[in-house]
């Protein structure tokens, strides 16, 4: 009988382990969707370098509460290395 409980307690350890690290997994993925900003139907032309798809990615807020955007290149990491102060502006000079 002491064999079993120590199994049926070794599994719910790894059950709580499953649930934190799912847990970790889902905030994750919802912190990257909240950085990444969809394209809302706006053409973004590819990457100048690899021709992969541009997204653009919300930075850190600024002391005046705006938020600062880049472009980058999903498949290969470039960006212009410019930040824009709004969406608009950084895909038309992506666009050039």
């Amino acid at each position: 009988m002491e064999i079993i409980e120590g199994i049926i307690r070794a599994a719910m350890g790894w059950m709580v382990v499953f649930m934190f690290i799912s847990a970790v997994i889902v905030v994750a993925l919802a912190i990257r969707k909240h950085l990444i900003v969809t394209r809302n139907k706006q053409d973004i032309n590819p990457c100048p370098r690899c021709g992969g798809e541009a997204v653009i990615i919300k930075m850190g807020e600024t002391l005046s509460g705006e938020y600062w955007f880049i472009l980058r290149c999903e498949e290969c990491g470039y960006s212009d290395g410019w930040f824009y102060n709004d969406i608009e502006t950084a895909i038309k000079e992506w666009n050039k």
